[in-house]
């Protein structure tokens, strides 16, 4: 994962809290279901972080055409609304982020 979403230690603690919460489940007994379940859940939101990181480098690093219209919407924007994070950092993730 890219550093620019800095997500890895958030991204880990997650990720501990899936596989804790699918051993509780299925128990060292059927470990496969425990990875089955963890990659069900995880895969889908970390994916969409990675690609999330990516694209903040992209938008970071532009140049020419795009590093002025990357200007404009930076100034264009309210730099206190974080509304379009809600995704990333809400209390409760739900599976299908």
């Amino acid at each position: 994962m890219l550093q620019y979403a800095g997500q890895g230690a958030a991204q880990a603690l997650e990720d501990a809290d899936a596989l804790v919460s699918a051993y509780k489940k299925y128990g060292s007994l059927s470990l496969d279901a425990v990875f089955r379940e963890y990659e069900q859940k995880r895969i889908p939101r970390s994916s969409k972080i990675v690609q999330f990181a990516r694209d903040i480098g992209t938008f970071a690093h532009c140049d020419g055409v795009e590093k002025i219209a990357r200007d404009a919407t930076l100034k264009a924007h309210d730099m206190n609304d974080y509304k379009f994070l809600n995704w990333l950092y809400a209390a409760e993730q739900k599976d299908s982020q």
